[in-house]
């Protein structure tokens, strides 16, 4: 799922959470139920390049400017912006140790990405979990649906944001 999305989510479940703990925990589990929902992202033609770095960080900032968008228009007060953040960084946290694990070739985290790629929707191949990036095919049908179901959820949490 795109990093702008699990922001999103996460920030969603923070809002309704009522504590930062709370919205720590709910972001992170939300991750990895999103990240079964058929979705499409940036990983999965993920290079070691330039490119690659620009559409990551582009995908975390619109994420992060649609959720200050809204805090600000809406006149959250600190705490609630708080919550809010919180569950967004955490919703991103999975992938932040997934993506570490791979570049810096972590042994004692392989488990972990063996786990979160498991969850994905649609791998269904083994291989390394600490394997160099690599692209999977997307089929047009494939990167369609992905988006479609991604932006139903992220326009939902984005209502939730919102109310």
């Amino acid at each position: 799922m795109l990093a702008a999305s699990h922001f999103i989510i996460g920030s969603a479940v923070g809002r309704m959470s009522g504590h930062p703990l709370l919205a720590a925990f709910l972001g992170f589990a939300t991750h990895f139920l999103a990240d079964m929902v058929p979705h499409w992202d940036l990983g999965y033609g993920f290079r070691k390049n330039l490119r690659s770095y620009i559409l990551v960080a582009i995908d975390l900032v619109v994420g992060l400017a649609v959720i200050i968008a809204i805090g600000y228009f809406r006149g959250f007060d600190r705490t609630l912006f708080l919550n809010v953040l919180i569950g967004g960084f955490f919703g991103l946290v999975p992938d932040f140790i997934g993506f570490g694990a791979k570049i810096l070739k972590i042994k004692p985290l392989e488990w972990y990405v063996r786990y979160h790629e498991k969850l994905h929707w649609f791998i269904k191949e083994e291989r390394p979990p600490l394997e160099e990036f690599r692209t999977l095919p997307v089929t047009k049908r494939s990167f369609f649906f992905g988006l479609l179901w991604q932006g139903l959820i992220a326009l939902g949490s984005l209502y939730i944001l919102w109310l």
